[in-house]
């Protein structure tokens, strides 16, 4: 399990689904809770059988929100210009970007779904600064794929193989 004193940085996907199989409660109960002021913004509602539900973020006092000032993105966006950043949405580039500002010194990682944001931490070989939502919550056995260890792994391990692709070159 991961320590109450990490930081876990959520993706909108990531809170999407903790609100889709009604684990968001215990996931910010459990865990000290990082967003962006985008995916803050971004993360509206969820499905359930075909049914709309509205996600209300504005009272998560207990949720942290940051936003990275212009010079951070374009600093992150520089030093990974090579990593496939195009493909990342705003709300995980600001993400991303607040991971690799803080790293050092605070006990961060970042929680997606998103297989792009686990190749560009397997391509630059920080595989410990991710977690899977089935890592956080092992417990929930409705997640989707994209929310297991087994795929974090194997999308870490395309990063990897990306890495050592361009160590050829």
């Amino acid at each position: 399990m991961i320590p109450k004193l990490t930081l876990v940085l959520c993706d909108t996907c990531v809170i999407i689904e903790a609100f889709r199989t009604n684990s968001w409660e215990l996931l910010i109960k459990k865990y000290n809770i990082v967003i962006s002021e985008i995916i803050k913004k971004e993360t509206k509602y969820y499905r359930v059988s075909g049914k709309k539900h509205k996600i209300d973020l504005s009272n998560c006092d207990n949720v942290r929100c940051i936003s990275q000032t212009s010079s951070d993105l374009s600093a992150f966006k520089t030093d990974f210009n090579c990593f496939n950043i195009d493909k990342l949405d705003d709300g995980e580039t600001e993400l991303l970007s607040y991971l690799y500002n803080n790293k050092n010194t605070q006990n961060i990682q970042i929680c997606s779904g998103d297989a792009v944001v686990f190749k560009i931490l397997g391509r630059r070989l920080e595989l410990n600064l991710c977690v899977s939502l089935e890592e956080l919550l092992p417990k929930n056995k409705k997640l989707l794929r994209q929310f297991t260890k087994k795929f974090k792994i194997k999308e870490l391990q395309k990063g990897l193989m990306e890495s050592k692709e361009l160590q050829k070159i």
